[in-house]
This record gives C-alpha cells, structure tokens and sequence, in this order.
C-alpha cells in the first residue's frame, strides 16, 4: 500500500471498489446496482493537486428519477459519502483530509439522476 498521502495507488482502487460493491452497501441501499470508482490523481483543486475519487453509481430501480430522488426513495448519495466513504477510506490508507470524492448517480437506462462535486 502507497503511504504517499496524495496518491492512491491500484490496490487501493481496487480495495475501495470491493467494499463499495459489498453487500454492506447493498442492504443499506438496495437500490444501487454498481459503483465504479474512478481516481484522478492528479485533480486540481484550489491550486493544489490532490487525489479525485469519483463515483459512478448505477441504480437498479427505473422509478427513481431527477425529480423524484428525494421523495421516491431512501437513495441519499451525499450520506453514503459523508457517512460510509469516509470512514471506509482510513482503513485502505486514504486520507479524508487530502482527498476530494464526487459522483454521478445513473437510472437503469442512462439518465444521469443526480451529481455532486
């Protein structure tokens, strides 16, 4: 595992990817089909380069659209980050503080549902 604090190397990637694609996520959000993860480890961020985890999430339920997001269903994107990310990250040797995360959450058939930087 790479100590280096701004970088997140393969194994970690990988790591990352397994437990956000455990059942741990899947009984919490049922509605979730996968999660990609993405890493940028050279974003650029107030002049700064830190690592960029982004999240590709692809619901598995067509009901839950643009519109409805928050009324329709128990799917809040921004605490499955906040909540379960984060505390995830220290254990695979990613640091919270130098580390941005975003996503993108798509419908079964494509439409993108809800994005967050």
């Amino acid at each position: 595992m790479n100590n280096d604090n701004s970088h997140i190397d393969d194994y970690q990637i990988k790591a990352l990817d397994k437990l956000l694609n455990s059942g741990i996520i899947h009984n919490i959000y049922p509605m979730i089909d996968t999660i990609d993860v993405v890493v940028d480890n050279e974003n650029r961020l107030f002049g700064k380069t830190y690592p960029l985890i982004q999240l590709k999430i692809k619901l598995n339920d067509p009901e839950i659209n643009s519109k409805n997001i928050w009324n329709y269903s128990e799917f809040d994107p921004y605490y499955l980050i906040d909540k379960y990310l984060r505390e995830l990250l220290p254990y695979i040797g990613i640091n919270n503080a130098s580390t941005a995360v975003g996503f993108e959450a798509y419908s079964p058939s494509g439409e993108l549902v809800i994005k967050g930087d």
